[in-house]
């Protein structure tokens, strides 16, 4: 998969400023929507990044959370592993890393935002580690970590994260991060 930059590739160098060689509101294209066979509303697609690399010689670089609305973006070739999880409802966006369970949340103003991550992680806890309501919130209210991704867009979002470490044995997602993981092994170097 290919994604453009932020600015459709209209900036390639110092001299071509924003302002001059980018038509508003038109910035920020996004490669989709994506069609996926047999996907109906109260499925999840799991998504695994295999490789994300620069499609051109540039470098990227923002602030976190991105405050301002610009940042250093750049084209990228992307190899991603995608499967389809019947019948698993993720209500927001969701990452499981080697490390964390992260839940995001967007909306205005930034309480609302912070409230969706959080009700999101407890509500994942509960559903997929077998804990209470009630002991996930204790949990992810001791436990959890709550950094800021973005305060500058038409919506605020945050996300709240735990490390796996610290939650009892169970199974997220149906496993489907370790089962992409691994399945990512058998490709190709691209």
């Amino acid at each position: 998969m290919y994604t453009e930059d932020c600015f459709a590739g209209r900036v390639r160098s110092e001299k071509d400023l924003v302002s001059s060689v980018c038509e508003f509101p038109f910035l920020n294209p996004q490669t989709g929507p994506f069609h996926v066979v047999g996907a109906e509303p109260g499925d999840t697609v799991a998504v695994h990044f295999v490789s994300v690399e620069p499609a051109r010689d540039w470098a990227a670089s923002t602030t976190v959370p991105l405050s301002c609305g610009v940042a250093v973006e750049c084209a990228m070739n992307t190899l991603v592993l995608a499967e389809l999880l019947k019948g698993v409802t993720t209500p927001w966006p969701r990452i499981e890393s080697d490390t964390h369970l992260m839940s995001t949340g967007s909306a205005r103003p930034l309480e609302d935002a912070l409230r969706i991550s959080q009700l999101d992680l407890v509500q994942w806890l509960a559903r997929d580690y077998g804990l209470s309501g009630l002991d996930a919130y204790q949990l992810v209210s001791q436990a959890g970590e709550a950094p800021l991704a973005n305060v500058c867009d038409t919506n605020y979002t945050c996300v709240a994260k735990i490390r796996k470490e610290w939650l009892p044995a169970g199974d997220p997602h149906r496993g489907h991060h370790r089962h992409l993981r691994e399945t990512a092994t058998l490709l190709p170097s691209p």
